[in-house]
């Protein structure tokens, strides 16, 4: 799990700029789904921009990781503007990459005027994407690191993949700022496979209801307030298992 997972967290995918960790995932697919249960369809290209769909057997629901993270994006005077909603603070590292190469800067936090800038020794080119250096350590029983939201669902999704028989996996883009791709990608699930019923695979917090080593935790609602037969529905075969 540990390689795995680390590779996934280290890469570089803020919301609008998922590309590379499409790349990656297209590769893992293609290495591995031989050695799955079932051979799945896998849909990508520019219909789906940088998401991927894997159908596999005859699917009746579908599993949705969505594979962005938050991050910022650089303006210009050294500014920069947040990617989803980033806690910030003075002296945290970001890399990224822009035209003159490789960047490791240090985020600077200016109070009074409520704005963000970053610490490097030259400018970097408008319109770059910076994340958290990443620092991936396992510890015991427990895994630290930046951006396993959502790595870990994105992990869990490729887990399921194994031996899945039938079903599919959707793996999501710009999750993070307003909104995300899910929309037209139950659409093309729905108008070509009939897939009404959708799970989301992601991570919570630890809080007064929702205790650590306990299990997967089952949303009874977010922000919005999902149909409750099916997640009783849901909740009654997690009991069963």
């Amino acid at each position: 799990m540990n390689e795995l997972l680390k590779e996934l967290c280290a890469i570089h995918a803020p919301s609008g700029s998922e590309e590379q960790i499409k790349n990656y995932l297209l590769q893992y697919i293609e290495s591995n789904k031989s050695k799955w249960k079932v051979k799945p369809k896998v849909f990508h290209g520019d219909e789906f921009q940088d998401c991927i769909v894997l159908v596999f057997g005859k699917p009746r629901t579908a599993v949705f990781a969505h594979i962005d993270s938050i991050g910022f994006t650089v303006k210009y005077g050294k500014e920069l503007i947040k990617i989803g909603s980033p806690q910030v603070q003075d002296g945290y590292k970001l890399v990224g990459e822009d035209s003159k190469g490789k960047i490791e800067c240090i985020l600077q936090v200016n109070t009074e005027l409520r704005k963000l800038y970053y610490d490097f020794h030259r400018e970097i080119d408008r319109g770059t994407t910076l994340c958290f250096k990443p620092n991936y350590r396992a510890e015991g029983d427990f895994i630290i690191s930046n951006y396993l939201d959502n790595r870990l669902g994105v992990y869990n999704a490729l887990k399921l993949a194994e031996n899945l028989k039938n079903g599919a996996i959707v793996f999501s883009c710009w999750e993070e700022h307003h909104g995300g791709s899910v929309p037209y990608l139950m659409k093309f699930l729905y108008r070509n496979y009939k897939i009404n019923k959708a799970l989301i695979s992601d991570i919570t917090w630890i809080t007064e209801g929702i205790f650590h080593g306990k299990g997967c935790v089952i949303s009874k609602r977010d922000s919005g307030i999902p149909r409750q037969s099916f997640v009783n529905k849901i909740i009654s075969i997690a009991k069963r298992k």
